[in-house]
């Protein structure tokens, strides 16, 4: 589930961060056997499946979007531009 108020692609995100930075960003496919072994090598192997079964639930599109942030904090949560804007 998406929390902010807006749901994106992983495509639409990279073009929000390359649109930030001013160049494109090269994406380049990795099977998902190489992306598991590469993430456990830095992550508790729980997140990286965790990770996996959220990803593959909105491989076709981006995931449903909730009121969560708002809910918990009291504000409306922030745009993903936003946010890079703020971060990079």
């Amino acid at each position: 589930m998406g929390t902010g108020p807006e749901s994106l692609t992983f495509a639409a995100q990279i073009g929000i961060v390359a649109e930030h930075l001013g160049h494109p960003i090269e994406v380049r496919a990795v099977d998902p056997a190489t992306a598991r072994e590469r993430m456990a090598a830095r992550v508790p192997e729980g997140v990286v499946e965790s990770l996996f079964r959220y990803w593959e639930q909105t491989i076709d599109g981006p995931a449903p979007v909730t009121g969560e942030v708002a809910e918990r904090t009291g504000h409306p949560a922030r745009s993903y531009a936003s946010w890079v804007a703020d971060t990079l």
